[in-house]
């Protein structure tokens, strides 16, 4: 076991991504922050599988610590922690809530589907279907969806892709029956914010009534600033295209496929098969079309 740790710090410390780092200094840091993760025996209670032996996802975590290699490294183990507990690597296998996560995608209101002006795969939030009211199904069907975007994010061809996605959340039809309860919002933002670092390119918010701009602006004091300054609302008509809105994430052609609804219609057999990981949604109706909408 100590030999096979011993090659797992070596290849992560050989891997091209950290060579490249500009700053010696950079790279110091991660050969402290991969010899504190690796060095003695793996700890009881954390799933560090695609997470401590993954260099991109040191290289998050240390960005967004500031390259603090303590810091990040008791993020990451939290992350572990959460992961063991919540039963990720069971839920991304498909043996564990099928049926939960079946109930949540019929409604149709999370979906990973089109791409951003840069490649980056969207997750599309509609807000006109009813709340199904079940606080663990809805954040277990959200992490799938986030897990399934971040796969999308990670196999990208796109030039720019660079494993963050872009969220679309759209009100039109909204109402406070369709609106997840607070208890279930903050997890989701804690969810996404704590386990997911640098993941989230940018979120818009498209019509959002004044009782959600002003819950939106309540949750301030428990987001990060980092995060709180990816979201911007949006206002515009249908068919339009509000270019001074979008900070330049959306072209007119991506941004009619994405919010528009430019692609085909959603069907919830097909965006849950297991062949769909790591397509969005028209790619998995017509293959082929990740290719062109990336290139």
């Amino acid at each position: 076991e100590a030999k096979a740790q011993q090659h797992k710090c070596w290849a992560l410390l050989s891997d091209p991504r950290v060579l490249a780092l500009p700053r010696k200094e950079e790279r110091d840091v991660v050969r402290s922050l991969v010899r504190a993760l690796l060095d003695g025996p793996a700890r009881h209670g954390e799933d560090p599988v695609g997470l401590f032996d993954d260099v991109d996802a040191l290289l998050r975590y240390l960005r967004s610590e500031q390259w603090n290699p303590q810091r990040a490294e008791e993020r990451l183990r939290s992350t572990a922690r959460w992961r063991k507990e919540f039963g990720l690597a069971a839920l991304c296998a498909g043996t564990r809530g099928a049926a939960e996560l079946r109930r949540e995608s019929e409604l149709g209101r999370l979906v990973v589907r089109g791409y951003d002006a840069a490649g980056r795969p969207v997750l599309f939030l509609r807000l006109d279907r009813a709340d199904l009211g079940c606080h663990e199904d809805a954040i277990l069907h959200m992490v799938y969806c986030i897990e399934r975007v971040v796969a999308c994010a990670d196999r990208s061809k796109a030039k720019a892709a660079d494993g963050k996605f872009t969220l679309l959340a759209d009100f039109a039809g909204y109402s406070r029956r369709n609106r997840p309860g607070v208890r279930t919002i903050n997890a989701m933002v804690r969810v996404l914010q704590d386990h997911y670092p640098e993941r989230l390119s940018g979120a818009f918010l498209i019509n959002p009534p004044m009782q959600v701009v002003a819950l939106w602006r309540s949750l301030r004091v428990v987001i990060s600033p980092d995060t709180y300054a990816k979201v911007q609302l949006v206002t515009c008509a249908a068919g339009d295209f509000p270019e001074d809105q979008l900070r330049g994430a959306f072209d007119r052609v991506t941004w009619t496929k994405a919010w528009c609804g430019g692609g085909p219609g959603y069907d919830a057999d097909l965006f849950l098969s297991p062949e769909g990981w790591g397509l969005e949604f028209e790619a998995q109706v017509a293959p082929g079309a990740e290719a062109r909408a990336v290139a």
